[in-house]
């Protein structure tokens, strides 16, 4: 689903129209797709009763749409209207011949209409205001949306309320949020997402993100033409690499990671556990001996090897494994010490002079070691992966941390073109750049990934899949798509996300795999 702000959406709109799709035509496409995909989806799991709160706007007009095809469906269903709309209406017209039932905020003035009909809804659409809301909110229609919100909270069986384009109340262009905003469980989004509902705190507000098509064509290039897009868990069941029935570990490649340090051991568990379970044939630990000795047991599927301590032992380490697939992950917990810093170049320095070429993924203390090496960029090869926090990243690029969260799509994109090296911006919704401009949103924020270690699982997931040969672009969408999932499956195991570990997120890792590869095509 592509990422556009409401200028281009306009534009795109325009664009469409001027060859061909009407705007009406638009309209009718995104109200019978929002019908189809709300028949399909809650027929057997909500009752039969939906209302359509209706605006004045484009976004009214899709949610009449969609109520009209709903009730030739067999569905029962209401229209309150919010605002007023012309008396000749077609989107009306057809709702009403359909056998729909209509009221409106003027008729119902002590909301009793509105009381009956949310307390008997199963589903509300919520089409009040679209993309070309500015606020203030008038304080009539405030207090309105606030009872709104208060009757659904007192709902005995609270009804799936799906926001059409964007939950009402929430600017579209600049990001301000109302008050009184109504919260969704799914937002509808009519041909791409919004770019402001993937920030704070508007993604707050909007659930679970579905993409309902209006009838553009396959290649229609004002829309092909955008360069972001969110990435849907289920996107990520085709990049599954295959196991062959006649495979061995070599089949799935070597990783060998160089992680933890005294102060943090269990860094190299983590990371070494997760690219384990991503599927990798293989996984060395490079490690001094007092944490092979801590950590041996833990992962007693590992190989766990002694730090080289030259450029010569270090190169004759790499070379044992570089006839086999290979990724090699730097960071997790290695700390900053001279001796570190020192490993640390020599491992660019091999890179450098090509010496070694398999897949590099460079994480935590590896990236605060990276932004110390003046012209790095030009030092590692292109399908080198940096996954960077946003402190990280700050250092990396000097630039704030508040500078990189207000605009993180742009600045991940902008660096990864700058550097030629593929970007994983951790934190609530992650974002992916790769080296041709192309950026990839994982639309899931959960504090159940906000705890120490989970960015080490998710560095040795993308190793591990790059040791299985899987495309650095590709591998981080898969690795970061299995990490955030898992959060959630930790989230729903407990009910609270005070007491996720990182070890919990490790244990979720299979189930989600499990799930991933129920999406994927045959």
């Amino acid at each position: 689903m592509k990422i556009v702000t409401v200028q281009q959406m306009r534009a795109i709109e325009k664009a469409a129209d001027q060859n061909g799709l009407s705007y009406a035509d638009m309209m009718n496409n995104a109200g019978t797709n929002l019908s189809h995909w709300v028949d399909t989806t809650f027929r057997k799991t909500t009752n039969n009763v939906v209302l359509g709160l209706v605006g004045g706007g484009n976004n009214g007009g899709d949610t009449l749409i969609a109520l009209t095809y709903l009730a030739k469906k067999g569905w029962i269903v209401f229209a309150y209207l919010v605002k007023a709309r012309d008396p000749d209406d077609p989107c009306l017209l057809n709702f009403l011949s359909a056998g729909g039932k209509m009221t409106s905020v003027d008729a119902d003035i002590s909301r009793a209409h509105l009381t009956a009909l949310i307390n008997h809804a199963g589903i509300i659409l919520d089409g009040m205001l679209g993309i070309g809301f500015k606020p203030p909110l008038s304080s009539d229609f405030k207090h309105f949306m606030s009872t709104v919100l208060d009757l659904i909270a007192k709902h005995p069986h609270k009804p799936k309320l799906i926001a059409v384009d964007c939950p009402s109340g929430v600017d579209c262009t600049n990001g301000i949020v109302e008050e009184a905003v109504i919260p969704a469980d799914f937002t509808a989004c009519m041909a791409a997402v919004k770019s402001v509902l993937l920030k704070f705190p508007a993604f707050s507000y909007c659930g679970t993100l579905v993409e309902i098509p209006i009838g553009l064509p396959d290649e229609f290039t004002p829309l092909t033409g955008i360069n972001s897009e969110v990435f849907m868990f289920k996107d990520a069941a085709n990049l599954l690499p295959s196991r062959p029935l006649d495979a061995h570990k070599g089949t799935f490649g070597t990783c060998q990671i160089l992680a933890g340090s005294s102060s943090y051991p269990g860094a190299a568990f983590l990371a070494g556990k997760a690219a384990y379970l991503s599927g990798a044939g293989l996984v060395e630990v490079l490690a001094n001996s007092d944490l092979r000795c801590t950590l041996s047991g833990s992962i007693p599927e590992a190989i766990w090897s002694e730090l080289p301590d030259n450029e010569l032992k270090l190169l004759e380490k790499f070379k044992i494994r570089a006839k086999n697939q290979n990724a090699l992950l730097v960071g997790p917990g290695i700390g900053t010490t001279l001796e570190m810093k020192l490993l640390f170049s020599m491992i660019v320095s091999l890179y450098a002079a090509r010496k070694i070429n398999y897949p590099l993924v460079i994480d935590a203390d590896g990236l605060r070691l990276l932004s110390t090496i003046d012209g790095w960029w030009q030092e590692l090869p292109q399908d080198t992966i940096l996954t960077p926090h946003p402190g990280e990243m700050a250092e990396l690029c000097h630039e704030s941390i508040s500078e990189i969260q207000t605009s993180r799509i742009t600045v991940a994109s902008e660096f990864a073109i700058r550097w030629r090296k593929t970007i994983v911006l951790k934190g609530a919704i992650t974002v992916i750049a790769d080296p041709t401009g192309n950026t990839y949103c994982i639309p899931v924020a959960t504090s159940a990934l906000s705890t120490a270690g989970t960015g080490d699982i998710l560095a040795g997931l993308v190793a591990g899949f790059r040791a299985q040969g899987i495309p650095a672009t590709e591998a981080c969408l898969l690795a970061t798509s299995l990490h955030a999932d898992a959060g959630l499956l930790a989230y729903e195991a407990y009910d609270q996300t005070f007491s996720v570990t990182a070890c919990d997120i490790l244990s979720t890792i299979p189930e989600s795999l499990m799930k991933l590869k129920n999406y994927r095509q045959p």
